[in-house]
């Protein structure tokens, strides 16, 4: 069912289908709300919705039948009443998409195609091209020549401009007018996580819709059903996830199993009593060696999310909110040896040194500051 294929959202999802029934379609709306919860998802579900042959209607409800030609032609991205603007790379117009000259052209349009392939693929994909952050008054342009020529088919145009927050001054201004002059046939999505950074007077002029963060039980369930996550591992990402599909996918190729191994490898050697020093610094020379921000914030939020875990089991004798539940007899063993106070410590100064690496502090000496630290709060 296409209402399915989104995550969440079930508040945005019944206004929408009940414009639809009752025949209330704005001329234009502006999706907003944090990246990677499923705006660009719901913005092509609608524009199908709004051009199915044989939508599926039950009183206040309605979906696209994603059988008819026009339902394939959008879920492939190819419905020429479905329009996708987004940001080029600098330099690069939808001319030159158009009338490419030389092989940087060509290769911009094989990249391109491969983007809106995976976009296809999966409506939660973020189109990502090098050197693309604007877009700019020549795809207005193009775009207002088009809605100028008469439909090919039969329906209702719809044009979603992603990230609209990325729209020059030019382009946002060439834009106002098609805002100032409605077509009864044409619906604008504006989908932006940066609503701020746009034009008032555009904004104004839509039906602007807040999305949610995605919650904690629908994302567990969409990385272990669409994803093949088992339930721990699940469980763990969307820690880091914070209600953000887009952000999930960032951990999924990581090896979480190994890293959270890694972790408490780490911590029995802080915790040496004796010559800890030259083994510790060894073992974490390959994580700091590397400058790699992100890997290093992932191992320290992985220290903070085992520290919780014990306070948790200390303090509840449960496992029901546990993360590291294949670790819990090692976990069990450090709550009884260091006790609550020191644990809650030990996460606070974890989260302190976290909120450090996110300040564009230098993330290797924040990572052995921290671990000079647990093994003061611990042994001292």
């Amino acid at each position: 069912m296409a209402w399915n294929n989104i995550i969440g959202q079930q508040r945005v999802k019944k206004i929408l289908q009940k414009a639809y029934v009752e025949n209330r379609i704005s001329h234009s709306y502006c999706f907003w709300g944090e990246e990677g919860i499923g705006k660009e998802a719901v913005a092509i579900e609608f524009a199908k919705l709004l051009n199915c042959k044989n939508p599926k209607i039950n009183q206040n409800s309605a979906e696209a039948c994603d059988e008819c030609s026009s339902c394939q032609k959008a879920n492939s991205l190819q419905h020429p009443n479905i329009e996708l603007i987004f940001s080029l790379p600098t330099g690069k117009s939808i001319e030159n998409l158009n009338n490419p000259e030389g092989k940087d052209d060509e290769e911009l349009i094989d990249l391109i195609r491969n983007e809106l392939k995976l976009k296809s693929n999966d409506f939660y994909h973020k189109i990502t091209l090098p050197n693309a952050n604007q877009i700019r008054i020549n795809s207005i342009r193009e775009l207002k020549k088009k809605l100028s020529l008469s439909q090919i088919q039969s329906g209702r145009r719809c044009i979603i401009i992603l990230d609209a927050d990325q729209m020059t001054t030019e382009a946002s201004n060439a834009f106002l007018k098609s805002l100032e002059e409605p077509n009864p046939d044409i619906t604008f999505i504006l989908v932006t996580s940066r609503r701020q950074a746009m034009l008032s007077t555009i904004l104004s002029r839509c039906q602007k819709l807040k999305f949610d963060p995605i919650s904690d039980n629908d994302m567990i369930e969409t990385l272990c059903s669409r994803y093949e996550q088992n339930l721990e591992e699940a469980r763990l990402i969307n820690q880091f996830a914070r209600g953000s599909l887009t952000q999930a996918m960032d951990y999924l190729d990581s090896d979480m199993k190994a890293m959270r191994e890694n972790v408490v490898r780490v911590l029995r050697l802080a915790l040496k009593k004796k010559n800890f020093r030259d083994e510790l610094f060894d073992h974490i020379e390959p994580l700091i060696k590397g400058n790699d921000k992100h890997s290093i914030e992932i191992f320290i939020y992985l220290i903070i999310l085992w520290f919780r875990d014990a306070f948790t089991t200390f303090q509840t004798k449960s496992t029901k909110n546990v993360i590291n539940l294949d670790q819990i007899e090692t976990i069990n063993r450090f709550a009884q040896n260091f006790g609550a106070k020191n644990i809650i410590e030990c996460i606070e100064i974890s989260e302190k040194h976290f909120s450090q690496i996110r300040k564009n502090v230098q993330p290797q000496l924040i990572l052995i500051s921290l671990l000079l630290n647990l093994r003061r709060i611990l042994l001292d």
